[in-house]
């Protein structure tokens, strides 16, 4: 019961804090380099409208809070598509397996788009063309001591815009707590690290820091809620839900979600994500679809395995 009241005290002041809302508000847009960072790299989290801090046993958690890796069981591996904005994509893949010393894990990102054609300062066309991109690389190690879950990535970010480049370093921290049976509570600390330069600009990565819980009422509804506060924009709150309904071998699982610090930005159905997902035995592909407003809608696809024929859903 003291456990329960100390996540509550502290949800209440991240939400009600005015020293952390004056240090992350929308009054530091566009201060932050490296936004790769920022996007969701997970199907399933994607589908949950990003409510994934306290999620446990998956490993899409090396990009919401690498504690959560800690509860995987056997090897897990995952491929993502992302159909991006205009002709803009972005891939991942992941893998995570358990040792006697905790959970290592590794995931390899790249977001990239289509050739661009050159011009000179006059505006002339010009007979080439450039295609920027971004690389970034996550090494992750989580444990668990006694229903104490730990996790930390360490990743390197490198940005290359025709022929300049820059390159980052940084850190994720996690820890999740297992309240009870039905209730997990997490929070991690996201992108600590250096700045990104390119030439004579340089701006520090985009700073999160994020507080989630999880409830599972029965093994086949899971319900997570999230609060946010990045370095360069208002708090906010994510919350979304999966069911699951398993028959022998066959999982088929819905998903829903809610954001709300993209409305005032993008507005329309802006916030709203949903998805699915089929599994059988350990063999899984997901799918989410998130829209943003006058941005246009974003598709994403996964296929992922967990080994031994795992069917964990939290």
């Amino acid at each position: 019961m003291k456990i329960k009241i100390i996540i509550l005290l502290i949800f209440t002041f991240l939400s009600h804090s005015s020293v952390i809302r004056a240090n992350f508000s929308d009054d530091n847009l566009g201060t932050t380099g490296g936004q790769f960072l920022k996007l969701t790299k997970g199907v399933r989290p994607a589908g949950m409208g990003e409510a994934y801090c306290a999620v446990k046993g998956d490993i899409n958690a090396i990009y919401s809070n690498p504690a959560g890796l800690a509860q995987i069981k056997n090897t897990q591996i995952s491929a993502m598509h992302t159909l991006w904005f205009e002709e803009i994509f972005y891939e991942h893949f992941s893998a995570a397996v358990p040792t006697d010393i905790g959970v290592m894990a590794l995931s390899l990102n790249y977001l990239g788009m289509s050739d661009i054609d050159k011009y000179n300062r006059y505006r002339v066309a010009l007979d080439d063309k450039y295609r920027p991109y971004d690389i970034l690389g996550y090494l992750s190690y989580a444990t668990n001591l006694n229903d104490n879950f730990f996790g930390v990535n360490v990743f390197m970010l490198r940005s290359v815009i025709e022929d300049e480049s820059a390159s980052a370093y940084g850190a994720d921290l996690g820890y999740i707590r297992n309240i009870n049976e039905q209730i997990d509570a997490g929070l991690s600390i996201q992108n600590i690290g250096t700045t990104v330069k390119f030439r004579d600009e340089e701006d520090p990565l985009p700073l999160n820091i994020k507080a989630g819980m999880t409830y599972q009422p029965m093994e086949s509804l899971l319900l997570a809620i999230d609060v946010n506060f990045p370095r360069d924009k208002a708090s906010g709150v994510n919350a979304g839900g999966e069911y699951s309904y398993i028959i022998n071998d066959l999982t088929l699982s819905t998903r829903a979600g809610y954001r709300t610090a993209p409305i005032d930005v993008h507005g329309g159905l802006s916030g709203l994500s949903v998805g699915g997902g089929v599994g059988y035995r350990g063999l899984f592909f997901d799918y989410a679809w998130v829209p943003y407003g006058d941005l246009d809608s974003t598709h994403r696809f996964s296929l992922s395995y967990r080994f031994s024929g795992e069917n964990e859903l939290k």
